[in-house]
């Protein structure tokens, strides 16, 4: 995902600290194959991406509790 985690992370911040492990032959695979960058896939193919996900989670619309009307069960 290449500068991309950045954002994955801003979501589930929980997850920086796991530990991937090596990465060396995937890296090794994405030059082998010459794949283009995580930037491309963004731009040229889902450039509307943010538009359903978008890098930060906005603010809540409404919060609250919900009660059940006859007991005082939360």
């Amino acid at each position: 995902m290449d500068e991309y985690k950045e954002y994955f992370y801003k979501k589930r911040p929980h997850v920086r600290n796991i530990d991937t492990g090596p990465l060396e032959k995937q890296i090794e695979l994405r030059n082998k194959l010459n794949c283009k960058s995580f930037h491309w896939f963004m731009t040229e193919i889902a450039p509307d991406i943010v538009k359903h996900y978008p890098p930060v989670m906005p603010a809540p619309a409404a919060w609250g509790k919900v009660r059940f009307r006859h007991t005082k069960v939360l």
